[in-house]
């Protein structure tokens, strides 16, 4: 082998490393030029993603609280709420304290012992802040105690519950006012299905574990112009801890946690058709709000857990 083969052989790893750098380095800069990424279009897509992940858009929270809440024959009772005396019925108008959560409407209930699974669907309707929403929901149950038996009574025998399979899907429509100084007018209608699996039931820290998938339609109408936009998002977290909250101090849970998400937003302009993508990781910080960073976009947005209200939180580095 010649000298100078040898030395190119030698040398070839590093040229290899120096390219694979070099090329990181090039997506990176794209990533980062917000001339391809507007703040108007980011606004956009970190709302889209906020409403996600939310409860008052019927977003991964409004499932936290359905999958912890206490499922009866009349209704979901919530961690803040009175339980009904003997022979009570659930009252089935909005909580008072829970404006953006709504009431719910057609509730049903069945349960099959064969698999354990308790099957419940209800509607519900909202209007708070300039945002209202109409939404039907779908949930599966599956109760087990600590030896991997199904429960037939959620309710009655709360502390058997181990743990708690959930699927559940929701579709509807959500509308009003959004962005800075609500200059924004939104139409969106949406479909998702998740599942999760909770742990740690009756220990004081419980554990979610699992995935959304969510899409629609996010109609955008600002002083100047419409824009509409269909979207794909899923939610993915290997673990949310939550744990009850402070009823006096008007905390209902405190969720922490990381959940990483994918978006694909496709936007039509005077007939050209544009696609967006994009992931990122939403940081949940047990204050009812979380952290949402979008990929090659160098700031933090901040949004409220029950409102979906997304606010601008400075510089990411």
């Amino acid at each position: 082998m010649s000298t100078y083969l040898h030395r190119f052989l030698r040398t070839l790893p590093l040229l290899l490393v120096a390219v694979l750098l070099s090329a990181c380095g090039d997506l990176l800069n794209d990533d980062a030029d917000t001339g391809t990424l507007s703040e108007d279009e980011a606004e956009v897509l970190v709302q889209v993603v906020a409403d996600a992940v939310a409860e008052q858009p019927e977003g991964l929270m409004a499932d936290v609280y359905d999958v912890t809440g206490d499922v009866g024959p009349d209704g979901i009772l919530y961690m803040d709420e009175e339980r009904p005396g003997p022979g009570g019925r659930l009252p089935r108008l909005a909580n008072p304290e829970r404006p953006w959560r709504g009431g719910q409407g057609d509730f049903e209930k069945t349960y099959d012992p064969a698999t354990g699974t308790h099957t419940i669907s209800y509607t519900r309707a909202a209007e708070h802040r300039g945002l209202s929403k109409s939404v039907e929901a779908l949930l599966q149950y599956v109760y087990t105690d600590a030896d991997g038996g199904f429960i037939e009574a959620p309710r009655e025998d709360r502390d058997q519950v181990a743990a708690v399979d959930f699927n559940g899907t929701r579709s509807g429509e959500v509308s009003g006012t959004r962005g800075r100084e609500g200059q924004l007018e939104v139409n969106s209608s949406f479909s998702k299905n998740a599942a999760w699996n909770l742990t740690g039931v009756n220990t004081g820290t419980m554990l979610l574990v699992g995935s959304q998938n969510r899409s629609g339609t996010y109609d955008v109408t600002s002083a100047d112009s419409t824009k509409n936009r269909t979207f794909t998002l899923s939610l993915n977290t290997d673990g949310l801890t939550i744990v009850p909250g402070d009823r006096e101090a008007g905390t209902e849970t405190v969720v922490t946690g990381t959940i990483t998400y994918e978006l694909f937003v496709e936007k039509t302009v005077n007939g050209v058709t544009e696609i967006t993508e994009d992931a990122g990781t939403v940081e949940l910080t047990g204050d009812e709000e979380g952290r949402i960073r979008l990929l090659g976009f160098n700031r933090l947005f901040r949004v409220n857990l029950r409102t979906g209200d997304v606010d601008r939180d400075g510089s990411a580095s």
